[in-house]
């Protein structure tokens, strides 16, 4: 049978006659059909996923690393996502991981894009507070006045908005070729999920003709 993480922690309390504590499948918030058990490759041994590491998953699935890790009862120790494998679907851990967040990313509700876009604009304003405050502090300075430490605050400020929305524009387009790589390797293991494009949808209405 199957253990879990919260088998392990409780082992120490649990009577030697007293059969293992199963996780509660009802009620628990996980949809039906859910895997829940996985095999680790090298030592074959099996664990169950807790439920509320399942719901994180199922809510974000990006919220885990690009190389996760999860515990393994057998070796009592974190191993690799990707070396595991769900007993209910014999697909690989991580394999499904990625078909969660291509699905989110093909349906439009990848949760990233719903995040606050870069402040590129923040160092222009905080650029110019500081000027301001700079020419009042000066401003019994010969040649320096409010209107000289805000025009300089400026143009250093629009100088660091510039780089700030340059890095930002190449973050985007890295997470638009990592997103393009993702939906390309979900419809490499799943062919049948690919929509036909438009042209193959008009001669399918033509031979129905």
């Amino acid at each position: 049978m199957a253990r879990s993480r919260d088998d392990d922690d409780d082992e120490d309390f649990d009577d030697e006659d007293e059969a293992p504590r199963r996780s509660k499948k009802k009620g628990d918030g996980i949809p039906e059909g859910t895997p829940r058990v996985y095999v680790h490759k090298k030592c074959k041994g099996e664990t169950e996923m807790p439920a509320k590491e399942i719901r994180k998953y199922l809510e974000n699935p990006f919220e885990m690393d690009e190389a996760p890790k999860t515990y393994c009862a057998e070796c009592e120790k974190d191993v690799p996502l990707k070396d595991c494998t769900w007993v209910e679907t014999k697909q690989n851990a991580y394999e499904y991981i990625e078909d969660l967040r291509a699905e989110m990313v093909i349906s439009g509700n990848d949760p990233r894009a719903g995040g606050p876009t870069y402040p590129w604009w923040m160092p222009l304003g905080v650029a110019v507070g500081a000027g301001v405050a700079f020419g009042f502090g000066t401003k019994k300075m010969e040649g320096v006045g409010v209107w000289g430490g805000v025009a300089a605050a400026v143009i250093g400020g629009a100088g660091a908005a510039v780089y700030f929305w340059f890095q930002f524009q190449q973050e985007k387009k890295g997470s638009e070729e990592w997103n393009r790589k993702l939906v390309a390797r979900y419809y490499k293991r799943h062919p049948e999920a690919k929509k036909p494009s438009k042209k193959k949808r008009r001669e399918d209405d033509d031979d129905d003709e």
